[in-house]
């Protein structure tokens, strides 16, 4: 087994890095550690984040119309599960229902 360990310091901020691999693995451990860069503005656009939301239900609104109208990106039995409630069931006004949705990476802004 190889352990590559590196700390770099960045914008202000120290980071360890440390990989672990079969030791024919080596150039790949050392590569991916040395490969540390500012991203372009092309692959941060292409990045994702999850973010959950609490949204109010409309008075006999389904599950199902909740995540449509939303846009929810979890499916429903995982939606149903975090809220522990029936999505079978309709849902009365103002109730709260958290959904998970995908917004572009922002990432934190960096100011020198």
């Amino acid at each position: 087994m190889h352990i590559h360990f590196l700390w770099f310091a960045y914008r202000g901020l120290l980071y360890q890095y440390v990989g672990l691999g079969p030791e024919r693995l080596r150039p790949t451990l050392r590569d991916g550690a040395l490969s540390f860069r500012p991203l372009m503005d092309a692959e941060r656009s292409g990045i994702k984040e999850m973010r959950l939301r609490v949204v109010p239900a409309k008075d006999g609104e389904t599950f199902s119309q909740l995540s449509v109208r939303e846009h929810n990106a979890v499916k429903m039995e995982y939606t149903a599960v975090l809220n522990g409630i029936d999505a079978s069931k309709p849902l009365r006004a103002g109730q709260l229902v958290k959904i998970a949705v995908l917004k572009p990476y922002s990432g934190p802004t960096y100011n020198p």
